[in-house]
């Protein structure tokens, strides 16, 4: 079994991690030869800070104890990587009360709510008035591509003083998927103050994965002239007719921005929740498809 043959296990936001060489964790299950289960993990050795991101067993082989046997196996392998934290993120569906009795067997924090996933699609979204909101004067978006070294090496010198920005958030993730068309940056007085990097994750699907303007320019509403730089680049491209992005809860003034403005043109909006446990073992790392039945 190759990475391709599980990514019917997970949904299209995430099955680039089942191909990425650094920073991913895979690990499946197969019965009869044929995948049946999957959990998928980001792993930052920087923060040494990891996050579950999907978690699968299919209807029929369900009820096994597999869903548990997946996390404790992806638990040992980020222990083994040096992980002090890892998350799992998920969303409230019929499956949610078996996934909390896992949580609850394996001494997770109980889960709490934590996001909006939101879809849009393009035949909808074109004719928002919010994709004319102008940009000050003193703010100028230029192509992500663009961006220089040095550039580069100040967003991460001032990841935790002027930027501050969160680790998911980071600019600089999974930068083989971003979509240069779609992707910008934000300049005030020369300097990069925020980013809009989006990831093409499927032929006709891309991903919001990372919108961010400095803290001190937050308040004047700058965060979604440049959402709208890419959403209208993205509309001009017929094949891409999807994207999918998550705001977080503490995010108000993005939290409000799509219940008042934006939720028109989303064909699906869900609540995810966030669940944690901690970890302090040191260990090598490792990254892999594997089986364990």
């Amino acid at each position: 079994m190759t990475a391709p043959d599980y990514e019917r296990l997970t949904s299209p936001m995430f099955r680039s991690q089942l191909s990425a060489i650094h920073g991913s964790f895979a690990i499946g299950v197969q019965h009869q030869s044929q995948p049946c289960g999957l959990i998928l993990a980001e792993y930052s050795h920087r923060d040494r800070r990891s996050r579950i991101c999907s978690l699968y067993v299919e209807p029929a082989h369900r009820r096994r104890g597999l869903g548990k046997a997946l996390l404790d196996r992806m638990e040992q392998t980020l222990i083994d990587a040096g992980c002090v934290e890892v998350e799992l993120h998920y969303t409230v569906n019929l499956m949610t009360p078996v996934l909390d009795r896992i949580l609850e067997q394996l001494n997770w924090s109980p889960g709490a709510p934590f996001g909006l996933m939101c879809v849009i699609q393009r035949h909808l979204v074109q004719n928002a008035p919010w994709l004319n909101y102008p940009l000050p004067t003193s703010l100028t978006p230029f192509p992500w591509s663009e961006l220089t070294l040095q550039d580069r090496e100040t967003i991460q010198q001032q990841r935790s003083s002027l930027l501050n920005y969160p680790p998911e958030l980071c600019p600089f993730r999974e930068e083989h998927l971003i979509e240069p068309r779609f992707s910008f940056g934000l300049r005030h007085q020369g300097q990069v103050v925020g980013w809009n990097i989006v990831h093409r994750i499927a032929v006709d699907t891309v991903r919001y994965s990372a919108l961010y303007v400095r803290p001190d320019l937050q308040p004047a509403g700058r965060a979604i002239p440049l959402l709208a730089t890419a959403v209208r680049q993205q509309i001009q491209d017929r094949q891409i007719t999807k994207g999918i992005f998550i705001v977080l809860l503490d995010n108000a003034a993005m939290v409000k921005f799509v219940k008042h403005r934006l939720s028109p043109y989303l064909t699906e909006i869900q609540q995810t929740w966030k669940a944690s446990k901690d970890s302090v073992s040191e260990g090598c790392c490792l990254k892999c498809v594997r089986t364990i039945l």
